[in-house]
């Protein structure tokens, strides 16, 4: 509750006529080893309906497997409207060898915005990656970058890229 019946976000109008802020709420759950659920939102008391909301689930095995989804959503009384759903993965294939994969999907657009695969050998003093990616730009061009990339990198002195 605001006293002064002045608002602290400034996002929302500059001379609100409310008392109440918005309410924020996180909830996280680790149900297993290895297993977590989490949740945010931001509600507004005043409109009745949620300005943001998120939530993801993590599974992770101490053997170097991780799976990432999260969701997040925006409202259009609060900000740009959004709604987009992200994902990561890594799989390991032997003592240094990794998969790793991403996805950022779109879910107003209906299009995966960016998409990602490579394959990663780790050493102790420096890494390789190779990478596959897809990328859709909104905008005036609504261009699509596709392409194989490598990284070279050395631990503790920077890294090399090429496309």
């Amino acid at each position: 509750y605001d006293f002064l019946r002045q608002s602290i976000d400034p996002t929302l109008q500059a001379a609100p006529t409310r008392p109440f802020s918005n309410l924020i709420g996180i909830l996280s759950l680790m149900p297993w080893s290895g297993v977590r659920i989490d949740s945010e939102g931001q509600y507004n008391p005043v409109g009745h309906y949620w300005p943001t909301a998120q939530a993801g689930l993590q599974l992770q095995h101490r053997e170097g497997y991780r799976l990432n989804l999260r969701w997040q959503r925006t409202d259009a009384r609060y900000s740009t409207a959004s709604e987009t759903i992200f994902s990561d993965m890594v799989l390991p294939l032997a003592a240094r060898w990794q998969v790793l994969g991403n996805m950022q999907y779109d879910a107003q657009l209906k299009r995966f915005q960016e998409s990602k695969l490579a394959v990663k050998y780790q050493h102790a003093c420096w890494n390789l990656q190779l990478e596959g990616y897809r990328s859709f730009h909104t905008g005036v061009s609504n261009s699509v970058n596709t392409g194989v990339r490598f990284l070279l990198g050395f631990k503790g002195l920077g890294s090399v890229a090429g496309h």
